[in-house]
């Protein structure tokens, strides 16, 4: 699979979201055949991936939702993105609005040698609204986009983690045994 960040050349995922800051955004899910992976992009990347250009197997799932300049939402934060890496892992992407979190996995990042399994900051990936006890309260985003994970470093496979709006996803990817880790952020309605 082509990694995302070099098809881009120039546009890093930062300058992709700063791109969309301005206007409503849509947000495409994509599923990844060969890899029966999942994974979460905004335009002008999008093409990108539509376009063949992230590797074999990208299709859409046809599950979207918007997010929203963070002018009008004071309650919204930037996601952090990350990625592993082709060789040696894992081969997939994360997202994560929890601050802590995110600097935690930087410096992780910073003590792994690269020839060692680790999640690499890749930038900045869009805006959401921050979620409150597991809820989305604020009127502007509250729909919650549940994060489930594959459990793929106990199950000896990529990790990988697919962010759902609807219940009847979330309870068929807990059906195949995927862990529901909770609201990972807040979407427009």
């Amino acid at each position: 699979m082509l990694l995302l960040s070099v098809a881009f050349g120039m546009l890093s995922p930062h300058a992709l979201a700063q791109a969309n800051l301005l206007e409503r955004t849509l947000v495409v899910e994509y599923h990844n055949s060969v890899l029966d992976h999942y994974f979460l992009s905004t335009p002008p990347e999008a093409a990108i991936i539509d376009a063949g250009g992230a590797g074999p197997g990208w299709q859409r799932t046809g599950e979207t939702f918007y997010v929203e300049s963070l002018a009008y939402h004071p309650n919204g934060r930037m996601l952090c993105r990350f990625y592993g890496s082709v060789s040696p892992g894992p081969n997939s992407h994360f997202f994560t609005l929890d601050t802590t979190e995110c600097d935690f996995l930087k410096q992780l990042q910073a003590q792994t040698p690269p020839d060692q399994p680790r999640w690499n900051y890749e930038g900045l990936a869009f805006p959401a609204g921050t979620p409150t006890n597991g809820q989305c309260p604020n009127f502007y985003y509250s729909k919650p986009v549940y994060r489930l994970y594959n459990n793929g470093f106990w199950t000896g496979v990529d990790s990988n983690h697919r962010y759902a709006t609807r219940p009847e996803i979330v309870n068929q990817m807990v059906g195949r045994y995927w862990t529901l880790e909770g609201v990972a952020f807040c979407a427009l309605p």
